[in-house]
């Protein structure tokens, strides 16, 4: 059993890196506090038998102990001191398909492998993992259960060269764990480091049934989980490893994409319903049980003492036994007392019916995990918004409060004292014959076909006694399915259990709980909804979601020169703009006149002058200014300004120009001036066609200087500055 512009380059790296470290804040984790796991003022896990310890040394079903197939690290088998932790998914979940009814009503186990964080490796046993790699990647483990080298090879079918020679590192490595961590390793992916130096994984298993189908279809590989509850040791293993089976609370969580394209961390969270024990009606585990159903069979001793005389005779302690044992099973004889001996069986069916705590927890329990957006925060006017919907029974809340800026805390919390468990759902019946039990799980059908072998042994010579615990033997097994998984297992198919409903999760018509997008600091209180009906077995079961803001912030922009006026075509105009950062960053900035960002082989910086009379010509120019933020936020600024000739501005231009040597001759340019202020005086009385007229004159004094005295660029644009006068006489 063992148990997925600048923007898009912020996403990518942020991507990439949380996947290569371990370091990086992830979507989904929690900061919850372990109990210490030390026994008379040890540490427990720096032990390299801790886990072997924890079942006694022994196998389940091959020993008097232990009683249970998985035993809790803490506590009995009701989870009342929790463990909790985070990690990644490392293999797909799978179906194991292997489990036995009996122990798993609710369906065979769900289950996957975890990479907790490094701060919760002190979970994962010696046998989790490998101690290192060969350059091939093959896992070594260099750990020993009890400082034995072999202990990994003591159990039933291990292969006697397993622990010998150039294999003796793998020795205490489940394969499916082994192949797990390799796995991982070959990724690249992130493994812990245990206290004795074990890269691992931990291992998650529970009754697949326990799952509603849509939330396990959800769940995949790279997932982020966060898990509260039972740290077992799996004793059915000779390689005795950890795992949470089964987790009151988990949280799976993934990043999404929103509505709009935006990434999003969608996480969802369910508690187990039920606490299935590994004790059956008559309040003892399987093996016990094996044994009382077995002698009821063979009526042996007399049924109401049966209970009692079993739990002595399988006390360590012997009691009033001689045991008779054959293939590591041992059956008590009773002394033998012919009074005990009966001919009439105390049954016509051997059962296993599961026994079921009302409630799947003790006392007040505080969970809580941490979500995060998929990407860091680009601006810093971003909010952090949060969308919910929970669903509780009595007993149990949850809420979303912020944990920092970036970041947002779930927690749960459930009250026994409060809490009202939910009535366990239809059942159907399920007979398991010896095949049956045997595909599933072959130790256990050994342990039953031993067991009623030595009790036929043992029993008078009585010629009815065989044939008729034969009979009852033949009918199966009886049990109960809750599952409709159960309708084909194997060869045999149970069609009363094909047609059950499998559990699921019902969302109460409570839309006034639903919160979408809300700012997390403007949450009024917990969220949370509670469903006391029956059709709602879940503790809690809902949705949690992350996500920034998406309000655009782009730069304000200020343009002051040039102004919305009108410049002379002889003025020098220097740029005078600025952007400012209003939440999102300055990403970038982009001016332009009439257009182009060029002008005149140089760039339109602030602070830029530019020649009027050399660079723009008379007429409407437009200047314009655009900012980007760094999430696509745009704005745009514009000025619509003016360049105008007068008949004073038009001497300017022969004076800079004879100034800059475009004018090579002084009485060139006193003759071009003397026109000009004649024309000027014309205009000024209001004779504009005597003005028109010796303009025209000073036009034709530059065409016959044009490159000769007169620079040709700048001929032509006292040419044109003296035909706008022409065009615009008053």
């Amino acid at each position: 059993m063992r148990p997925r512009d600048v923007y898009l380059g912020a996403l990518l790296l942020f991507s990439f890196f949380t996947a290569t470290s371990q370091a990086t804040a992830q979507i989904l984790e929690t900061d919850y506090s372990n109990p210490p796991y030390v026994v008379g003022g040890v540490d427990q896990t720096l032990s390299p038998g801790w886990a072997r310890d924890v079942c006694g040394g022994r196998r389940f079903l091959a020993n008097r102990t232990p009683l249970f197939e998985w035993t809790p690290v803490f506590s009995s088998e009701v989870d009342e001191r929790l463990v909790g932790f985070a990690g990644t998914i490392v293999e797909e979940p799978t179906i194991s398909g292997k489990d036995l009814p009996f122990t798993h009503p609710f369906g065979t186990d769900w289950e996957f492998f975890v990479a907790p964080d490094q701060s919760y490796a002190s979970l994962l046993a010696p046998s989790n993992g490998c101690t290192g790699f060969t350059p091939e990647g093959v896992c070594l483990n260099s750990v020993a259960d009890n400082n034995n080298a072999n202990a990994g090879c003591t159990g039933p079918g291990t292969p006697e060269s397993c622990c010998s020679g150039a294999a003796i590192g793998n020795c205490n490595v489940n394969m499916e764990y082994k192949a797990a961590v390799e796995g991982a390793h070959r990724e690249q992916l992130p493994l812990p480091t245990s206290p004795l130096g074990v890269r691992a994984v931990l291992g998650f298993e529970t009754d697949q049934g326990l799952v509603p189908p849509d939330y396990r279809a959800r769940a995949h590989k790279g997932d982020r989980v966060a898990m509260f509850g039972r740290w077992i040791v799996d004793c059915g293993h000779e390689d005795f490893h950890s795992e949470m089976h089964p987790p009151l609370l988990t949280a799976f969580g993934r990043q999404v994409s929103g509505s709009s394209g935006q990434p999003v961390t969608f996480s969802e969270v369910i508690s187990r319903p039920y606490l299935i024990s590994q004790t059956f009606e008559d309040g003892k585990g399987v093996r016990h049980h094996l044994y009382n159903e077995l002698l009821k069979g063979m009526a042996i001793p007399d049924c109401p003492v049966i209970g009692d005389i079993v739990e002595g005779a399988l006390d360590e302690s012997g009691g009033c036994t001689v045991d008779v044992c054959a293939f590591g099973v041992c059956v008590p004889t009773f002394c033998l007392d012919p009074v005990l001996w009966f001919h009439v069986p105390c049954t016509t069916r051997f059962e296993a019916h599961q026994r079921f705590l009302p409630k799947p927890f003790k006392g007040f329990q505080t969970m809580s995990y941490i979500l995060r957006p998929p990407v860091p925060r680009q601006c810093a006017a971003h909010k952090l918004l949060v969308s919910s919907h929970f669903t509780v029974r009595h007993g149990v809340t949850a809420s979303i409060e912020p944990f920092t800026s970036d970041a947002a805390r779930v927690i749960i919390t459930m009250d026994d004292s409060q809490y009202t468990a939910p009535p366990l759902p239809p059942k159907a019946d399920m007979s398991l014959s010896i095949d049956d039990i045997r595909f599933l799980e072959p130790d256990t059908a050994d342990t039953i076909v031993t067991i009623r072998d030595i009790l036929l042994a043992l029993a008078p010579i009585d010629p009815s006694i065989g044939p008729l615990f034969a009979l009852i033997l033949e009918r199966g097994l009886l049990t109960d399915c809750y599952d409709p998984s159960y309708g084909t297992l194997g060869s045999s198919t149970f069609p009363d259990c094909a047609a059950l409903t499998p559990l699921m999760a019902a969302s109460p018509l409570d839309s006034q709980n639903v919160v979408v997008a809300t700012p997390i600091d403007q949450l009024s209180g917990p969220i949370s909804a509670e469903d006391n009906s029956d059709g709602q077995p879940f503790p809690v079961y809902g949705s949690a979601s992350v996500e920034w803001s998406r309000e655009k912030f782009p730069p304000a922009i200020t343009i002051i020169q040039p102004a919305a006026t009108t410049y002379l075509h002889s003025d020098v105009l220097t740029l005078n703009y600025s952007e400012a950062d209003t939440g999102c960053g300055v990403g970038s900035v982009t001016p332009r006149l009439d257009g182009l960002t060029m002008l005149d082989g140089h760039g339109l910086q602030s602070g830029q002058a530019i020649r009027l009379l050399a660079e723009l010509a008379p007429g409407d120019h437009t200047f314009t200014v655009d900012a980007a933020d760094n999430v696509g936020g745009t704005s745009k600024a514009s000025v619509s300004f003016t360049i105008i000739v007068t008949p004073d501005s038009i001497k300017n231009d022969v004076g800079q120009f004879r100034a800059s040597g475009a004018i090579d001759n002084g009485g060139i340019a006193k003759s071009l001036l003397a026109k000009l202020d004649a024309a000027a005086a014309a205009r000024a009385r209001g004779s504009c066609e005597t003005a028109d007229n010796i303009y025209q004159a000073f036009i034709n004094e530059l065409q016959a200087q044009s490159g000769k005295h007169v620079d040709a660029t700048a001929a032509t644009i006292m040419i044109t500055d003296a035909q706008y006068l022409i065009a615009h006489c008053p």
